[in-house]
């Protein structure tokens, strides 16, 4: 379970070493953020949802929404909202 948050840890980690991360200094915040990305995938794994969901709400905007955005696509909005999030099944359609 959790696969495309686990492919979103694996893609921060190899971005992470790459050339021009490292060049201009960003390795330290990808590798950050996939470690952020690990503890929010440990606490679901051991269904600590208000600890996942504290964690969350704790990140910079840019990691925040894509880990959000990981969840959603591994299990379903209603899940999301229960980490106290919402993500619309229509991105473009406006309330």
């Amino acid at each position: 379970m959790y696969k495309d948050l686990k492919k979103l840890i694996n893609r921060w980690n190899e971005t992470a070493k790459k050339e021009w991360a490292v060049k201009d200094e960003m390795s330290d915040m990808y590798i950050q953020d996939a470690k952020d990305a690990m503890h929010v995938l440990h606490c679901l794994h051991n269904n600590l949802i208000d600890v996942a969901s504290n964690a969350i709400a704790k990140l910079d905007t840019a990691p925040r929404e894509a880990i959000v955005m990981a969840i959603y696509a591994d299990t379903s909005s209603d899940f999301v909202s229960q980490l106290g999030w919402e993500v619309s099944p229509n991105p473009c359609e406006i309330s």
